[in-house]
């Protein structure tokens, strides 16, 4: 099944698929290409939103087929695997997110953290099978958990989560942490299928597992996410270019990324990118 964004992806220019770094670099090109190529009066808001949301699943008949509702979700997870309820037992608290109607997400922290997490969580690995893929990815990749230093875990209760290529989620309060498991888990997850989660930084050439810097609490009202950081940021460096093709549009969006700090392949934060940004903030403010 071809994952696409929103619309279907137009990818254009040379050799998305010569780039070096992998699947991730390869999603995340195609995603500016597509967004680049919208009409000129496209806002700001738009383009951020179609980046964020690139490479999702169709919503094909067999897709529905498979998940019809919330329930056939959790039963495809969860439904009477002892192996995997006994390390959720054993490891996890499920935490209620329900606020108001039902959740896109479960939701577990470690046990022994009386619901909350001891400290900030600050760096999250996204773990991206395809759909298909994703019940045994969730088996496998809970026990790996279990024994790192993973504070939390999510992963999609509904179909339009299951479809995002950002279905499983684990939190860790550090880097070195998070590169840890995604070691154990690149091991344990050999040779399976991925999706892929554009704008993130690839720990496995396939993609199938990658990692993201959450922004610090001052700069939340950028994006509460890295990657909605990333987009909405993207998504500014392409609209207020003085550009009137894709390509110049493309290397604007790049350019806004540099002027952050922040690698426009590889996608990995700067030492200085939350500097550069209230840097950056001030000087808009006019302070």
């Amino acid at each position: 099944m071809r994952a696409q964004g929103g619309l279907a992806p137009n990818v254009t220019g040379a050799a998305v698929t010569d780039l070096p770094y992998g699947l991730v670099a390869e999603l995340s090109c195609a995603a500016l290409a597509h967004v680049a190529a919208f009409p000129e009066a496209t806002p700001a808001a738009e383009r951020a939103t179609r980046l964020y949301l690139y490479n999702r699943l169709p919503l094909s008949p067999a897709v529905f087929r498979s998940f019809p509702d919330q329930e056939a979700v959790t039963v495809g997870l969860l439904g009477g695997d002892k192996f995997l309820e006994a390390h959720l037992e054993r490891d996890w608290q499920e935490r209620s997110l329900v606020r108001s109607g039902e959740s896109t997400w479960r939701s577990w922290t470690r046990r022994g953290q009386h619901g909350g997490l001891s400290g900030p969580t600050t760096h999250k690995l996204y773990v991206s099978p395809s759909l298909q893929n994703t019940p045994l990815a969730f088996r496998e990749t809970l026990p790996v958990l279990g024994r790192s230093a993973a504070r939390a875990v999510k992963v999609g209760r509904s179909l339009d989560a299951l479809i995002r290529p950002d279905k499983l989620v684990a939190y860790f309060t550090d880097l070195a942490g998070a590169l840890e498991a995604a070691a154990a888990l690149g091991d344990r997850l050999a040779g399976m299928t991925a999706q892929g989660v554009p704008f993130t930084c690839a720990a496995t050439p396939a993609g199938l597992i990658s990692w993201g810097m959450d922004p610090p609490h001052d700069l939340r009202h950028l994006g509460a996410s890295w990657r909605l950081l990333v987009t909405r940021q993207l998504a500014e460096g392409i609209t207020s270019a003085a550009a009137d093709t894709q390509a110049a549009r493309v290397a604007a969006g790049r350019q806004r990324a540099e002027q952050l700090g922040i690698d426009p392949v590889t996608w990995r934060p700067g030492d200085r990118t939350w500097e550069l940004l209230r840097s950056d903030e001030r000087t808009r403010s006019g302070d």
